[in-house]
């Protein structure tokens, strides 16, 4: 013990050049690097910083935040790394890597100040197309669990939107509904889950169709359903004719309308509004009410049929 003592009293303070020459110690520090890289934590198995060496790191690292290099130093980083992107080996392997580890922060709370610079560092950042088409695969099957629809819930609770929010939101959707393709999907998404059924008049005026007009009309439900600039007629002609039939209930399509804005609405200028998306795409449109006859109904729609309307 005394024999080693020596042996590290004489070396204390000194070099490997000091100790050994040049050319040795650079041969050592070779052999050092290529085995720290090999197993990094050998190299500091065992090993105790004395308290000297921790005073120096304390002093150096006085006034720094935990975690985070100096704003030079991040800035370095941040150049360093601008356009380098991970390969999906790397990305396997980190994943690889992470997959079973606990969180290292279980029920840790952002701060209201951190939310608020995240907030402003995201503010007009927009995901490239590509970007989003990853994020759309990525969540593309799957289903949220029962826990986390809970949580969402309970988070937005009582949380009422702005009207700022709101005005952007609407002017969002509006813009959006300019696009056929989406104005037609969305109305399709929607017959879908409401999972439309024929009324009494509905299915009375099918059985019209099938006894006096067979094959010439089709009730226009799901999943086959016909959507036509974002409208959903109630029937459409199958014989290659732009041909559609609307039924109109007198609440739903007239005394709402009435009591909502306008009193002196009448049947002609319901039948005008709902004509036009049909006729901007080349449709001839028959309208059939609610308190209109069997006759009347018959007679209409063989005028509609043979083209003498």
């Amino acid at each position: 013990m005394k024999i080693m003592a020596r042996i590290t009293s004489h070396k204390k303070g000194r070099t490997y050049e000091e100790l050994y020459g040049v050319e040795k110690a650079k041969e050592i520090k070779n052999k050092l690097s290529l085995s720290n890289l090999s197993n990094p934590r050998k190299f500091w198995s065992g090993r105790h910083r004395s308290d000297g060496t921790k005073n120096k790191i304390s002093l150096k690292m006085k006034g720094r935040k935990v975690g985070t290099p100096f704003e030079e130093h991040r800035k370095k980083i941040a150049i360093a790394l601008m356009g380098h992107a991970v390969s999906e080996d790397t990305r396997n392997k980190i994943s690889s890597a992470n997959k079973g580890r606990p969180n290292p922060h279980p029920g840790h709370m952002v701060s209201e100040n951190t939310r608020r610079k995240i907030s402003q560092f995201m503010t007009g950042r927009k995901p490239s197309v590509d970007t989003i088409e990853k994020i759309r695969l990525a969540n593309t099957g799957k289903k949220m669990s029962e826990n986390a629809k809970n949580k969402l819930r309970i988070a937005h609770l009582g949380k009422e939107l702005s009207q700022l929010t709101k005005e952007k939101m609407r002017a969002t959707h509006k813009k959006l509904w300019e696009d056929p393709v989406f104005r037609n999907d969305m109305v399709r998404a929607i017959a879908k889950a409401i999972c439309n059924r024929p009324n009494k008049a509905e299915k009375f005026i099918t059985e019209l169709l099938d006894e006096y007009f067979p094959n010439e009309f089709k009730y226009n439900i799901s999943p086959n359903i016909t959507i036509i600039n974002g409208r959903i007629p109630d029937w459409v002609n199958c014989n290659g004719q732009k041909k559609v039939i609307l039924f109109n209930g007198i609440y739903w399509h007239l005394w709402r309308l009435q009591q909502k804005s306008n009193s002196s609405l009448t049947k002609e200028q319901v039948e005008e509004l709902e004509r036009k998306p049909y006729e901007a795409f080349g449709f001839q449109v028959l309208h059939i009410w609610e308190d209109e006859s069997i006759d009347q109904i018959v007679s209409k729609i063989h005028h509609f049929v043979r083209g003498t309307q």
